[in-house]
């Protein structure tokens, strides 16, 4: 059984875990009058925002993601679009030259690749 005694306070809840039915109708009694549910996951499951309006609560933007929803949806910043991207084609020129083998559906970064966007990012590469 999971503890859900810290719903009882909370002001906000924001999920960001990826997991299903982190916050379920069954939790709705332990909320506050007017907690602020939202998810900021990447999958709109964490919330179980029918059942929580259902029993009375409002989730925001129906449990899906709250920076990707809504009538002006920003999304990630630019910066964190950025390095994701550096992260990701750095990481295929490595496989491509043969420095990091597909042998595994993960391939971790390898450090110096980390380190170069990093220091690409604050401008301190060279």
């Amino acid at each position: 059984m999971r503890s859900c005694s810290r719903l009882r306070t909370a002001d906000v809840v924001v999920t960001v875990t990826g997991a299903e039915g982190v916050v379920t109708a069954d939790d709705a009694p332990l909320l506050r009058l007017g907690a602020i549910l939202a998810n900021a996951g990447h999958f709109p499951w964490e919330i179980d925002a029918a059942g929580l309006d259902a029993a009375g609560a409002t989730v925001l933007e129906g449990g899906h993601m709250v920076n990707l929803a809504g009538p002006r949806p920003l999304g990630n910043s630019v910066e964190s679009m950025d390095l994701g991207f550096a992260l990701q084609a750095r990481c295929l020129e490595a496989v491509a030259r043969g420095d990091v083998g597909p042998e595994a559906c993960i391939v971790p970064v390898p450090r110096t690749i980390d380190e170069q966007v990093a220091a690409s990012f604050v401008g301190t590469a060279t």
